[in-house]
């Protein structure tokens, strides 16, 4: 679907021309006559690369892998974004500290959107504001400079959107956050095998609408809570790339063995044949 319009397509592959199998809930696949792997997106099917990242070291145990949409950010341009955040927001506060506004005049419209209160018993003098909750719309400088500081030094900092299915809605923010927060080094190689489907639920356009909403939540809660700051904060990517990343199962738990963290193996299905 695309603008409010609803279309049908028929699966069938744009190399060969083979029919391809329905997969139920899941958004790719794979040719069986030439292997080659697509994908739904919002303008139709589109051919897919997918990876999968090696091992860091051998396990024993039932090795799962789970597939996430990688999404390398801009940090130049969120360093950008945060100074022009930064700086409209200061200059609105030093407005509000400075200025005296007449109760018997109209709140001005920079008032009405920040939502201050005007108070004024007297309608004969000057208004009193009440900017007790300024501390909440400017984060400290020094918190978001340590944090740009932190995704520079990195070099590459990805967001790591998951693609799998769950029926725990939230187990997409945490573990997400769990990956992105922790952004392990990898070696991905190209992913062909015709006997493993790719449990994916997730388009890489939907993965894009995520990336803020990942982004936030590995973010402090100080920094959270400045709702003015965080309304004008969006952060760049470049395009989503389909990486299967490998958790250990044992005992009702996943161990990511790249993520360094453990999840409940209910939140997620790990059965491609459901």
């Amino acid at each position: 679907m695309k603008d409010g319009l609803l279309t049908v397509q028929r699966l069938q592959c744009s190399h060969c021309g083979g029919e391809l199998p329905i997969m139920g809930r899941y958004v790719t696949f794979q040719c069986r006559p030439c292997f080659r792997r697509c994908i739904i997106t919002d303008d139709g099917l589109a051919p897919l690369n997918v990876y999968r990242a090696s091992l860091p070291e051998e396990r024993e145990g039932t090795i799962v892998y789970l597939p996430f949409w990688v999404l390398r950010a801009d940090v130049d341009a969120l360093r950008k974004n945060i100074s022009s955040v930064m700086t409209g927001l200061t200059e609105i506060s030093q407005k509000i500290a400075t200025m005296k506004i007449e109760a018997d005049t109209s709140e001005p419209d920079w008032v009405l959107e920040l939502g201050m209160n005007l108070m004024g018993a007297d309608a004969r003098g000057p208004a009193m504001i009440d900017s007790s909750n300024l501390s909440k719309r400017l984060p400290s400088r020094a918190r978001l400079e340590h944090i740009l500081g932190r995704m520079e030094a990195a070099g590459r900092w990805h967001i790591y959107i998951p693609a799998f299915w769950t029926t725990n809605t939230r187990a997409y923010l945490k573990i997400g956050h769990l990956m992105t927060r922790s952004q392990p080094a990898f070696h991905a190689e190209r992913f062909d095998d015709p006997e493993r489907p790719v449990m994916c639920v997730l388009g890489p356009e939907d993965a894009v609408r995520l990336v803020d909403y990942i982004f936030f939540a590995t973010l402090p809660e100080s920094i959270q809570t400045c709702s003015s700051f965080m309304k004008g904060i969006h952060l760049e990517v470049a395009n989503p790339v389909l990486i299967e990343f490998p958790f250990l199962e044992s005992s009702g738990s996943l161990e990511s063995l790249v993520g360094g963290f453990h999840i409940q193996s209910q939140m997620v299905d790990t059965d491609p044949t459901e």
